[in-house]
């Protein structure tokens, strides 16, 4: 996954940061003790938000250590939506490498088909685990191929391939009724976001190496009212994700969950639009500082102009 999805820690209180981080902790065992070792290595935020989503009851919570983070701390105790949050990580994971083994020259290529042949057998298991998630995320994958090789200029359709991937994995774990219609248009319209910001993200990127993306494909070239426009459709969807998400009050991590639709997602546009990238160092990802400093609103969808900033991405300014 992408990264994007992390909260805002200056916007949480201490014990919901310690419940966020013992939901990490939670996570990255599931995936250990359900795949293996190796499989730690593709925790990711994004994934760690979906277990706090779905989640019926809070977590069971215990101190812990690991190898990587040696000091004693909170570790979430074995839950079915942790478990499931491990196997839609495998599930994504695969997903990611046959989109790059599409696209890519042909060492990408190879690389990921050597990636996948490792994972054959993790897939097997979360496939089975997780069989409509997997199911939607064949059909839109091939979905996803094919509007890539016509380069198509929409935004619309390549991002509802991966809106729709996300809003599947409601299906397996959710139980049917209002909760999961509600899970499913968060996830849904969170999918739609996290598309449109990697595509910003990469925007630079992807025009120097010929690769297809759909702003570029959109709009051709970049400017002012570009940036802006994209931007303010960027912003429609994380809102559109907080309204869904705002109509159920069962959730068990309401003020977690907010946090990152609201402050967490709007501190990665202005990362992303105005300091360059989602690539900063960890302990300048945990503070509202994006949010300070770039003009984002989380209870809107209008930010500042963004001048002199280089490509969509722009360009990490000289400290």
């Amino acid at each position: 996954m992408t990264g994007y999805v992390r909260p805002c820690k200056a916007r949480l209180s201490e014990s919901a940061w310690d419940t966020y981080r013992a939901a990490y902790c939670g996570v990255c065992r599931a995936l250990g003790r359900r795949y293996g070792p190796a499989y730690r290595f593709l925790l990711s935020y994004d994934l760690v938000f979906y277990a706090l989503l779905i989640a019926r009851e809070p977590f069971e919570e215990r101190f812990g250590r690991c190898a990587v983070r040696p000091s004693k701390r909170r570790i979430a105790s074995p839950n079915p939506a942790l478990d499931a949050a491990a196997d839609a990580t495998v599930l994504l994971a695969c997903g990611q490498l046959r989109d790059h083994a599409a696209d890519s020259g042909f060492w990408g290529r190879a690389a990921s088909h050597i990636g996948l042949s490792a994972m054959k057998t993790a897939y097997r298991k979360a496939a089975g685990r997780l069989p409509q998630a997997a199911r939607a995320m064949d059909e839109q994958l091939i979905r996803l191929a094919e509007l890539e090789r016509e380069r198509t200029p929409s935004l619309d359709r390549p991002a509802d391939t991966f809106s729709t991937m996300l809003a599947a994995l409601a299906d397996d774990r959710v139980d049917s009724g209002p909760r999961r219609r509600v899970c499913r248009e968060t996830l849904r319209h969170l999918g739609r976001w996290i598309y449109l910001i990697d595509a910003a993200d990469d925007f630079s990127g992807d025009v120097e190496r010929g690769l297809y993306n759909p702003l570029a494909a959109r709009y051709g070239g970049e400017s002012a009212d570009i940036r802006d426009q994209v931007r303010r459709t960027i912003g429609h969807s994380r809102v559109a994700a907080m309204a869904a998400f705002e109509l159920d009050d069962t959730q068990t991590y309401t003020g977690i969950v907010g946090n990152i639709l609201t402050y967490g997602l709007c501190a990665a546009e202005s990362r992303v639009f105005n300091l360059g990238g989602r690539r900063l160092p960890p302990d300048k990802d945990d503070d509202d500082g994006p949010l300070r400093s770039a003009g984002c609103s989380p209870d809107g969808v209008d930010g500042r102009d963004q001048e002199g900033v280089p490509g969509l991405g722009g360009e990490v300014p000289s400290r």
